[in-house]
């Protein structure tokens, strides 16, 4: 996207803002973002974390360059906006690790046993964790729906409940939180996505010296003459001339 919007202009900075979904893990953004900070463009980034509504709603008005979501664009919007999907996980469940040995039944039917931790209700990963767990016939105790992924994770750590993640950040949620993956939920995966308007419609390109318009302020200033001051002897002369012209 960047190479695109670039283009050859070798004497421009990329002021580039970045709407970043809640429910996103923030150590998958940093992983994305990294190449565009390591470019061989002058990049200024500026990250927003927000909802994804809210973030729409700056993107349609030109505020936000891009947003990395686990949404696609919401068509209620009407943006003629690109819309990839820039990664994809399975999904699985976590626990504290003091809980491992107090679970009676094996996987999938030990996350009865505990309250469990769900992402926000209209996260497309939500609706397939509760599709899969009246597929499986679990009549799970659900404590709450928590939109922010940080969030649900540092409640799981506390003993709030069993919580998703993406298997992609596994080795990263068990060290920094305390707590071990206790099953794979099979056939739900949650996809990532890139939105951004298309090059040619970005704001990212800012001129590093952007050229003046003149001022009326800077233009030389011509002399005032009133209505009452004698006219230049050669106005008098053409106008004798052209009378004369006339009368022939």
């Amino acid at each position: 996207w960047l190479e695109t919007t670039t283009g050859n202009q070798s004497d421009y900075a990329q002021n580039i803002k970045v709407g970043i979904s809640d429910a996103l893990p923030k150590s998958l953004v940093s992983k994305w973002l990294m190449p565009v900070l390591q470019s061989k463009y002058n990049v200024n980034l500026t990250c927003i974390d927000g909802s994804q509504q809210e973030l729409l709603a700056q993107l349609a008005v030109h505020k936000l360059d891009m947003i990395l979501a686990d949404i696609p664009a919401d068509t209620q919007y009407q943006l003629k906006v690109y819309c990839h999907e820039i990664d994809k996980s399975e999904i699985g469940f976590f626990a504290p690790e003091g809980w491992l040995n107090s679970f009676e039944q094996p996987f999938p039917q030990c996350v009865t046993e505990k309250k469990l931790l769900l992402p926000g209700k209209d996260s497309p990963m939500n609706r397939a964790i509760e599709y899969w767990l009246l597929d499986n016939q679990l009549q799970a105790n659900i404590a709450g729906h928590v939109d922010d992924s940080a969030l649900m994770k540092a409640f799981g750590k506390n003993g709030f409940g069993i919580f998703p993640a993406p298997l992609m950040v596994r080795d990263e949620v068990e060290h920094n939180y305390q707590v071990r993956m206790i099953g794979k939920i099979e056939n739900v995966f949650q996809s990532f996505y890139l939105i951004a308007w298309p090059p040619a419609q970005s704001r990212a390109l800012r001129p590093v010296a952007p050229p003046h318009p003149p001022c009326l302020a800077d233009q030389p200033r011509q002399p005032y003459r009133s209505r009452s001051s004698p006219e230049p002897a050669c106005s008098g002369a053409l106008r004798s001339r052209a009378s004369a012209a006339r009368a022939r």
